[in-house]
């Protein structure tokens, strides 16, 4: 026997597990390319992360012509790699989703397993309880079993 082999994970180790590489493995943040039109007639290109609006500044340097100017008009530029993060951000999701789904479903079998065993038990403590269930009703039994008990020592 191998003194050095690893024991099996638990189901709750290799969980971490998966949140540890899942964090490691996640992209960088979307960003948001922005075509800004100048009053000098030039457009420039502006980088910024995605979920923040157009540029908010009026002004804005030319990189053509390097003055200052004021921006005219600002279009966000279709991005692939913004599109690509949405769609595995909403892969992710829909994985801790089936995960969690396949979790709860593993602790409702093991909660309906535990009803199954007590009621189980609760049938056996039944079935042994019945038969003495109003054995002793009428007042001549009861009489007799008191001189029993009398009778008998303690």
């Amino acid at each position: 026997m191998n003194t050095n082999a690893i024991p099996p994970l638990t189901s709750s180790a290799v969980e971490q597990l998966r949140t540890l590489i899942e964090s490691a493995a996640t992209i960088e943040p979307p960003m948001r390319d922005w075509e800004l039109s100048l009053a000098c007639g030039h457009t420039t290109r502006y980088r910024q992360h995605a979920t923040l609006h157009a540029p908010d500044s009026p002004i804005w340097p030319c990189t053509s012509c390097g003055h200052r100017r004021r921006v005219i008009a600002s279009i966000a530029v279709d991005n692939a790699r913004e599109r690509a993060w949405c769609l595995r951000e909403a892969q992710v999701e829909h994985r801790r989703a089936l995960d969690e789904v396949a979790r709860l479903k593993r602790q409702l079998a093991r909660a309906e397993r535990r009803v199954t065993a007590a009621r189980s038990s609760l049938l056996g403590v039944q079935d042994d309880v019945e038969p003495l269930h109003g054995a002793a009703t009428t007042g001549g039994e009861i009489d007799v079993m008191d001189e029993l008990a009398q009778q008998c020592p303690a």
